[in-house]
């Protein structure tokens, strides 16, 4: 996959990746423009096989239901990030561990590979 990343296109996240939210401020402009938010769009071949992969893994594992009755797990995840934070005093401790989790991301309902590091955390 190294190979066919290195001859994609690369493309920017900008503030027009945000506009079915509304305006964004100047400060968010800048902030999103420091994060330099790069990422490449995948061929037709490996979008259909990024589909194929989702439509697997649906079938094959019963995704987690979001609920109250998960609230203990919630709990326990974000006491773990406490816990760890406490520690190491590192502000990084403190992010979600499901985010960074895919190599895979969606933008505006496009499917997309993020070649910059720390993508998914810095977008959200």
């Amino acid at each position: 996959m190294a190979d066919v990343i290195k001859n994609m296109k690369i493309y920017k996240v900008d503030e027009l990746d945000f506009k079915s939210l509304g305006e964004c401020s100047d400060y968010a402009i800048e902030l999103i423009k420091s994060y330099n938010l790069e990422y490449k769009i995948p061929s037709q071949d490996e979008r259909d096989n990024i589909i194929l992969k989702c439509i697997k893994c649906l079938l094959e594992v019963s995704p987690d239901i979001a609920g109250h009755h998960r609230k203990n797990i919630w709990e326990n995840g974000w006491k773990e990030n406490m816990d760890e934070y406490a520690k190491s005093n590192d502000l990084r401790s403190l992010v979600p561990k499901y985010l960074g989790k895919y190599d895979i991301q969606r933008l505006n309902g496009v499917f997309i590979i993020p070649i910059s590091h720390d993508f998914e955390v810095r977008l959200v």
